[in-house]
């Protein structure tokens, strides 16, 4: 199995985000949780900006969004902006975890609307990484085990 990168994490535990990259660069593991105002959607942006040079050339999203309601327009305009910037830079295909049905309609129609070609929503995770795994081979990472 990879290893994975990071993660970054970033926010306080109600609003904030985690990204690890995995899979040699291949995958982009991402968790979002709460309510983002928009300085936290551009803060989103930076660190998303800071870690493309570290991903592959053709690479794939897990996105758990299970903890983040309905985002406010002008955050989803900033999420959609970069789901665009990552098809551009070889997001091929990103798998969404919620289980509100809101949510998962405000994710798929944000990556279709990026020009995103393959997006399926799952309200588990262990069925987004089979998805992952079936259609693009990308396994599960590893996370490291924290120093001593």
């Amino acid at each position: 199995m990879a290893k994975l990168r990071g993660p970054v994490q970033v926010g306080t535990p109600d609003a904030g985000f985690t990204i690890a990259i995995g899979s040699g660069g291949a995958l982009l593991d991402m968790r979002l949780r709460g309510l983002w105002s928009l300085d936290l959607a551009h803060l989103y942006e930076e660190q998303i900006r800071a870690l493309w040079s570290q991903l592959a050339p053709t690479f794939h999203a897990i996105v758990d969004v299970s903890q983040s309601p309905i985002q406010p327009v002008e955050v989803a305009k900033v999420r959609s902006q970069l789901i665009a910037e990552a098809i551009q830079r070889g997001l091929e295909g990103v798998a969404y975890v919620t289980t509100n049905t809101l949510a998962r309609m405000q994710m798929r129609r944000m990556a279709i609307e990026g020009g995103c070609k393959q997006v399926e929503c799952f309200t588990a995770e262990d069925a987004a990484w089979a998805w992952l795994a079936g259609q693009f081979g990308i396994q599960r990472p590893v996370a490291q085990p924290k120093p001593e």
